[in-house]
């Protein structure tokens, strides 16, 4: 061990917020956990004890990682020699103990930064601070636009510090973030999958960075596992699952309500599994009709893969020659797989047998494939979708389910559709999400996607989201599927306990932009009950009284590759409330505004296509926008009102002969949501999602992104940020 002092000028004091999250370790040290960290390693140092360094490196890792910062700093910027050699030891045991390159991650960045960089860290630290505390008021304030906006301010330091490429400080961010969500009254589902989202993206930062063996972080990964399992058994995170209990505010349901018809019982049908002969759209986008729109597995090579969100077993995916695919019950064998004969560009509709524990029988699963060719468009732009079987063998599989599963209820014919082909049916609408990167959300973070089982009733037409209340004929029910999709139970409910009212819903805006599904649920005491009022017009429809969200809706125009399409989430929609025997009316569409944000570094501030989406009158929020790509305009303005804009920039759609320099520099967003995301006009050569504008030294300077003529909303205004 070298002896080196350390000047006293190093061991600076920062200011570090804690967190007290239930079920969470701190993320961010304390003060006082640093200076017992600082004394001790320095006694060490000092006595040459390499067996009290390592114990300390093991009892105080974060704190570790912060004082290593604080030698970067000084010695790359401040010269101090000694501090190189201080480095070198804190390296050699970290290694020993931790055996992981989070040090030479940290030590890559921090010797990188220039003084803007650094004086950018040191405000985006304040701006932390300012925002925990605007946290600390909305505590004591209690009120929800408090916390959204100590929320808001949270989450724009995390994300700046993801994209300088901090892995640890966004992280960090991200806790401080969580908390905030976690704290925030009047919780909806969006809430918590939002604060589950905060919480896997802190777990993929460590994992970049190579940090994933310390007690905090073991322990926030526990706490998001729990709050993973909550979600999936539809339990609120940290509340008891019991049948009297508010979902959002843990009160007793009142007596009055949701009540079995005195007498009944449960009736059990039996399910008959079949498959579907055509191919038609499901309510969610990921049950499509196109199967560019399906969800894709990548096979490469011989190896098998295992087709994860399938749920009720376990199936692997093999590809055994340039057109042929087996489907697997053990990957280690491959007498063990069924060979599936599908390709050549069209959609195929097959039973697929899986392995299942515990069951004494082979059961078996429908599902459609598909296998692109050598020029598939999407979004105007084509692409090579082709499987390859030569020198490099791969082949994108998209698959959805094809499954039926029918039973009678009361002599009406029931059709229940496993559209997030997990292999579960009757699960709670907006249970499961998928990622999508059309949302807005940036450059490498995806929108959670609601995936809604649907269901068809007496030979419809339209198929409907699947609900746990629904009316046949003038009884209302409580379903629920059981067995493992082998039977569907029913029970009727006492009229008295069910109160109604009803929804309408009025569009305004172009014809071709009025929704083709839009799905709201119940939040409260019918949770589980989930409504399509797309067609419900001025006379609206019957739904059980309680307090509503937007969860999901969908737009749909012309046939493939030709379509005009868009997803609807819930944005910045708010709650609305159904009383009895009274109508409510949801109006929505324009006027219609294009949601973005920017981005500050140093004397730049910079807008990427990635952040765009479309806001429309009652919040709501328009994104998976396929094929009429956003290609608005950039204006800057010295004015909040836009007055006096001048044109600083142009986004196009990409051509076909961009996406692979585009996919290059994305690697994290998925080729065909890449193909729908406009590039910046000038950066031919070189395709770029933002737009950088240099800022002026003085005075206000706002921007904007507006777009006249979109031929699926029209009139796209701006917004000024």
């Amino acid at each position: 061990m070298k002896r080196t002092k350390i000047k006293a000028g190093l061991l600076l004091r920062a200011f570090f917020l804690v967190l007290s999250i239930p079920g969470m370790s701190r993320g961010i040290p304390a003060q006082n956990q640093y200076d017992k960290f600082v004394k001790r390693f320095d006694q060490a140092v000092k006595t040459e004890d390499r067996r009290a360094l390592k114990r300390i490196l093991k009892s105080y890792p974060t704190e570790c990682i912060q004082h290593f910062r604080i030698l970067i700093d000084a010695y790359v910027n401040g010269g101090d020699s000694s501090a190189g050699d201080r480095i070198e030891d804190l390296k050699d045991v970290w290694n020993e103990v931790w055996k992981c390159k989070v040090l030479e991650r940290v030590e890559k960045f921090q010797s990188a930064l220039d003084g803007e960089q650094r004086r950018l860290v040191a405000r985006l630290k304040n701006e932390r601070q300012r925002a925990w505390g605007a946290f600390e008021a909305a505590k004591k304030s209690k009120k929800r636009e408090d916390f959204d906006l100590a929320r808001e301010n949270m989450a724009k330091v995390a994300e700046a510090f993801e994209n300088m490429g901090d892995n640890l400080e966004a992280a960090e961010s991200y806790i401080y973030l969580a908390s905030i969500l976690y704290f925030s009254p009047k919780k909806t589902d969006a809430d918590w999958n939002a604060l589950l989202g905060v919480m896997e993206k802190y777990e993929s930062l460590h994992k970049a960075w190579d940090w994933t063996q310390g007690r905090t972080y073991k322990s926030n990964v526990g706490w998001i596992k729990r709050i993973r399992q909550d979600l999936k058994s539809g339990v609120k995170p940290g509340e008891e699952e019991k049948k009297k209990q508010d979902p959002a505010g843990g009160k007793k349901q009142p007596e009055n309500l949701a009540k079995f018809l005195k007498g009944s019982k449960w009736t059990k049908v039996d399910l008959l599994l079949g498959i579907q002969k055509k191919l038609e759209n499901g309510v969610s986008m990921f049950a499509s009709a196109w199967p560019l729109e399906w969800q894709a597995m990548s096979l490469k090579g011989t190896l098998p893969e295992q087709m994860k969100s399938f749920q009720d077993g376990t199936l692997f995916l093999q590809r055994s020659g340039a057109s042929k695919y087996l489907a697997l019950l053990d990957p280690a064998d491959p007498k063990s797989g069924k060979l599936l004969k599908f390709g050549g560009g069209k959609p195929k509709a097959l039973f697929v047998p899986y392995k299942k524990e515990g069951a004494d029988y082979l059961p078996e699963y429908a599902f459609w494939f598909w296998t692109g060719g050598a020029q598939e468009s999407i979004a105007g732009t084509d692409l090579n979708l082709a499987p390859q079987w030569g020198q490099q063998k791969s082949a994108l599989v998209f698959y959805r389910s094809a499954a039926i599963l029918s039973g009678k209820v009361e002599g009406v014919n029931i059709e229940l559709y496993d559209e997030d082909f997990n292999g579960v049916v009757g699960e709670v609408p907006g249970k499961t999400v998928f990622g999508d990167m059309r949302f807005g959300t940036g450059e490498e973070k995806a929108e959670g996607v609601p995936v809604i089982d649907s269901m068809r009733v007496g030979g419809s037409k339209h198929l409907i989201p699947y609900s746990k209340y629904f009316k046949i004929k003038d009884q209302w029910y409580r379903f629920q599927v059981t067995g493992n999709n082998e039977q569907l139970r029913y029970r009727p409910l006492d009229p008295a306990t069910v109160p109604t009212g009803r929804v309408a819903f009025q569009w305004r805006g172009p014809g071709r932009a009025k929704p083709d599904h839009l799905v709201i649920r119940e939040t409260t005491w019918f949770r589980g009950a989930a409504f399509d009022i797309a067609r419900a017009g001025k006379k609206g429809i019957e739904v059980p009284a309680g307090d509503y969200e937007i969860l999901y809706g969908r737009i749909m125009n012309g046939s493939p590759p030709r379509v005009n399409n868009a997803v609807i989430l819930k944005g910045k929609s708010k709650n609305f409330k159904v009383e009895k025997g009274k109508t409510v009316t949801l109006t929505l569409g324009a006027p219609f505004h294009l949601e973005f944000e920017v981005v500050n570094e140093g004397g730049y501030a910079s807008v990427s296509s990635a952040t765009f989406w479309v806001r429309g009158a009652f919040g709501e929020k328009y994104g998976a926008i396929v094929a009429e790509v956003l290609e608005p305009v950039l204006y800057a303005s010295k004015n909040p009102d836009g007055k006096g804009a001048k044109k600083v920039g142009v986004w196009r759609r990409c051509e076909g002969y961009e996406i692979n320099a585009l996919r290059d520099r994305y690697q994290r967003i998925y080729i065909l949501h890449l193909a729908c995301m406009p590039i910046d006009k000038e950066s031919a050569k070189q395709p770029n999602l933002s737009i950088r504008v240099k800022r002026p030294r003085s005075g206000t300077f706002f921007l904007g992104v507006q777009q006249r003529g979109h031929k699926l909303f029209g009139k796209l205004l701006p917004i000024w940020k």
